[in-house]
């Protein structure tokens, strides 16, 4: 018996599918939230003065950080690489959490920067992934649920951080994206 070329071999990773999906929408919901707290705990400590020279400094850090992550991500299992990173992205929230309690300014200028390269790492090495896991063909009919899934956890990110800020506090949605990174961080 032949089998359909229209037939997938999807229909074996459905498991994976499932978590692939689950995680681009845990990393999107994720970023959207620290990088909506990081704007706004900037605008509210530093005010607008400062913020093109925190949007250039981030940029510019961007460039070197996924510079060195693609040339890393070259060498070695790039699932690992992604599970380091959300522990990364975990370790430097924590600790931005921590300087805030002592230097609310310079941890919202931290939060700014670091979240920008939080949410770039952690992006760029999901796609990276997802080409190593997918074939040409299953990567076609992979992508646009990759892309809904992370735009639909994004989405609910960012509207979970005024909800969050209002009931806890400014420091609010960045605890409970630690708490979402822990866990996306754990599935990995």
């Amino acid at each position: 018996m032949r089998s359909d070329p229209r037939q997938s071999s999807l229909q074996g990773n459905r498991p994976l599918l499932w978590a692939l999906l689950c995680f681009a929408g845990g990393i999107g919901a994720a970023v959207a939230a620290l990088m909506s707290s990081a704007d706004a705990m900037f605008l509210s400590r530093l005010g607008t003065r400062h913020l093109g020279t925190g949007f250039a400094l981030s940029s510019g850090v961007s460039i070197a950080l996924l510079w060195w992550l693609g040339n890393r991500a070259d060498r070695g299992d790039r699932a690992v690489l992604l599970w380091r990173a959300c522990r990364v992205a975990l370790a430097t929230l924590l600790l931005v959490l921590l300087v805030d309690r002592v230097f609310p300014r310079v941890s919202a200028l931290c939060l700014l920067v670091s979240s920008k390269q939080i949410g770039g790492a952690l992006e760029l090495l999901l796609w990276l992934v997802i080409a190593d896991r997918f074939t040409a063909r299953e990567i076609r009919r992979v992508v646009p649920w990759v892309i809904v899934a992370n735009g639909a956890g994004a989405a609910l990110g960012a509207a979970s951080v005024g909800p969050l800020a209002n009931a806890f506090g400014t420091t609010g949605p960045l605890w409970a994206t630690a708490g979402l990174l822990l866990i996306v961080g754990v599935y990995v």
